[in-house]
């Protein structure tokens, strides 16, 4: 049997009732899964760092509930585009991406990193061709790097990205992202621009270094133990995975 034939005969009408997800209530689901922290020290670029970071992909790790309710809002809002091909950059818009493309009748591929750590190919086996219409689709954007790459790699193939769709937008470079952008939530985060490009430090970092000065020079074991408890939230945490 011919694999594109059955490709090319899902529909979109056979789509199963899924309830809507209003803001609030995507909100309500994050916070119920753990995925907002408010209260640390994040590195979200090499020269970014935040105390707040939301990682939307762990709500996809309830398939049935979740993840299903998230897909379909995602997808009602790009619907209306022509999608021959989804494709996500791994593992961080893996499941997203293949929800997605499901609802498309769509075909799922994902991109890997090269040695540098950027992603500069699909993964081996995949394919896109000239005149394909792909869609790109992760969990968040933070730097807009990782949609740069996945754009490189559909530019490569002579094809065509038709558009951007993601759960959470917290672009914080002001980067445009394609002619079609679509995120179910944009979130505005406080970002602590690195200063001092020889130390390699922001304010949380140098805060950091005063309360390590502080612990350093008290024998006070109850104040020793409040500092070390302010020392653990501001241990620098590499959130690039999610750029």
């Amino acid at each position: 049997m011919d694999i594109d034939a059955v490709h090319s005969t899902s529909s979109r009408n056979a789509t199963p009732f899924v309830e809507s997800l209003s803001e609030d209530e995507l909100w309500a689901i994050l916070a119920g899964v753990g995925a907002i922290s408010q209260d640390g020290h994040y590195k979200v670029a090499p020269t970014i760092h935040t105390r707040q970071v939301i990682w939307p992909h762990l709500v996809m790790q309830y398939a049935s509930t979740h993840a299903r309710r998230v897909a379909y809002a995602l997808y009602e809002r790009i619907s209306d585009l022509k999608v021959s091909h989804v494709l996500s950059p791994s593992p961080s818009g893996q499941a997203l991406g293949f929800a997605v493309a499901d609802l498309f009748g769509a075909r799922a591929i994902y991109a890997t990193t090269g040695s540098d750590g950027r992603y500069q190919m699909l993964h081996p086996g995949f394919e896109i061709r000239r005149g394909d219409h792909v869609l790109i689709v992760d969990d968040g954007v933070y730097t807009g790097s990782t949609i740069a790459d996945l754009q490189d790699i559909i530019r490569s193939s002579y094809s065509e990205c038709i558009g951007v769709g993601v759960i959470l937008d917290r672009n914080v470079t002001g980067m445009e992202l394609a002619p079609r952008f679509e995120a179910l939530l944009k979130v505005e985060i406080k970002v602590h621009e690195v200063y001092n490009t020889l130390t390699g430090t922001c304010k949380l970092c140098e805060w950091r270094k005063e309360l390590e000065d502080e612990l350093a020079s008290t024998s006070i074991e109850g104040e020793r133990e409040r500092v070390r408890s302010q020392l653990g939230k501001l241990r620098v945490i590499d959130d690039r995975t999610f750029d």
